[in-house]
């Protein structure tokens, strides 16, 4: 472990990098390099630079998280990779309270009521028309209104063909069914004796009665048990490249 500490800032954030790239090469590849040094030259050729990108935020926050020879090094963990907008997303954001539409979305002809509204009241206007704005729901929400702008597709201005408005479903809801579809195929009854397997985890963390029925009752809690399996088995997956790169 003492490899990994330095008394540069610079020189301790590329060590830290470099055992998380690793790291979660070795997830994402198969592929450990069979060496106890690291070079450019070994970090560029194990992976893609967008899994570089990506994935060296999340195995640093872990890493300073929960291996106590690592806290030292929380200052340089870049806990918010930088992307295009993200000065903008930085700025705290203004809420308005938009109030209640008592219409019932399952009804095609209440949601175009809905989306008439939306297009109508929150639209902003430009020299050129009317500018777009995202419109977000669950995935059922999201396919009924794409398909009653299409009904309006031939409507005489942009407003009546609900050109302002970009639908999309939801992170949360993405996520609930990632969950869903994880729990598909890894959950098995009766597996809870076999190491490593989903029903074995949430034995281990003793969390089966709470985490093996409802997905949509439960979505916080599986959440939180979904992040925590994540969590230890990218301190496992750091133990072993620690130990192919000598350090232990």
């Amino acid at each position: 472990m003492a490899a990994t500490r330095s008394s540069t800032p610079d020189v301790a954030e590329r060590h830290l990098d470099e055992a998380s790239y690793l790291c979660m090469s070795e997830n994402a590849t198969q592929s450990i390099p069979k060496t106890t040094t690291v070079t450019e030259q070994t970090v560029a050729t194990t992976t893609t630079p967008l899994q570089m990108e990506d994935l060296l935020g999340p195995g640093s926050r872990i890493l300073t998280e929960f291996l106590q020879a690592f806290k030292p090094l929380a200052s340089v963990v870049i806990n918010h990779i930088p992307r295009r907008y993200s000065a903008e997303m930085s700025e705290p954001s203004t809420h308005h309270p938009l109030g209640l539409l008592f219409k019932d979305e399952n009804q095609s002809a209440e949601l175009a009521d809905v989306l008439h509204h939306i297009q109508n009241e929150y639209v902003p206007r430009g020299p050129d028309g009317p500018d777009s704005i995202l419109v977000g729901g669950d995935r059922l929400t999201e396919g009924n209104s794409r398909g009653i702008q299409w009904v309006y597709a031939e409507g005489e201005n942009a407003d009546q063909r609900l050109e302002g408005l970009v639908f999309k479903f939801e992170d949360w809801h993405a996520i609930k069914n990632l969950f869903e579809i994880y729990h598909r195929v890894f959950f098995k009854d009766g597996s809870a004796k076999d190491h490593g397997t989903l029903l074995a985890n949430m034995d281990k963390l003793r969390c089966v009665q709470t985490v093996r029925f409802s997905i949509v009752a439960l979505y916080c809690l599986w959440y939180s048990f979904f992040t925590l399996v994540c969590n230890i088995n990218n301190v496992g997956g750091h133990a072993l490249v620690f130990k192919e790169m000598g350090f232990i």
